[in-house]
């Protein structure tokens, strides 16, 4: 009899249809920590194929300030933010950035910094948060210290390529 009892139960519990309460509940669990891990994820892949963007402009513009320099032997003075030196048009630029194009709306920084021998010269890309990073604790010398010639670094939220550690400004 109990036989009979406990093949029917079983029988019953085959013939459900669907998901309990707490199925449910662990595959929705399941799916907020995977979107909770891949969002981030995503945004910082977005992010750095907006930057690409920026990082192309610099290895631009560091090929024309050093083309600049090797044919007049010093590099321009510096700039406002977002304004480009007159000596490089129309020979050694066709354009300088615009913000109206760029993914994040940000602009470039020509930068000229006086040195005890001489002037740092660099472009920095003001990224995202459309800040230098000189206003968020880091300063002058962390740029200078930190470079490469023609390599692209981060600093805080900026990207820079560095162009000179030593150079002149023309007259």
């Amino acid at each position: 009899m109990y036989r009979k009892i406990l093949s029917k139960k079983i029988v019953q519990i085959a013939d459900r249809k669907g998901f309990t309460l707490i199925e449910l509940m662990i595959v929705v669990v399941i799916i907020g920590i995977l979107a909770a891990i891949s969002i981030p994820m995503y945004n910082r892949a977005v992010d750095k194929a907006k930057y690409s963007r920026g990082r192309i402009w610099l290895k631009r513009l560091y090929y024309a300030i050093e083309t600049f320099y090797l044919e007049h032997g010093c590099y321009p003075a510096d700039m406002w933010p977002d304004e480009a030196p007159p000596e490089l048009f129309p020979k050694y630029l066709d354009e300088w950035p615009s913000s109206n194009g760029d993914p994040f709306e940000s602009f470039f920084d020509y930068e000229a910094w006086r040195r005890s021998d001489g002037y740092w010269i660099g472009v920095t890309y003001l990224g995202k948060d459309k800040v230098h990073a000189l206003n968020s604790g880091y300063n002058y010398t962390d740029y200078y210290n930190d470079g490469i010639l023609g390599d692209i670094r981060w600093m805080g939220d900026d990207l820079y390529i560095m162009c000179g550690t030593r150079g002149t400004i023309c007259p």
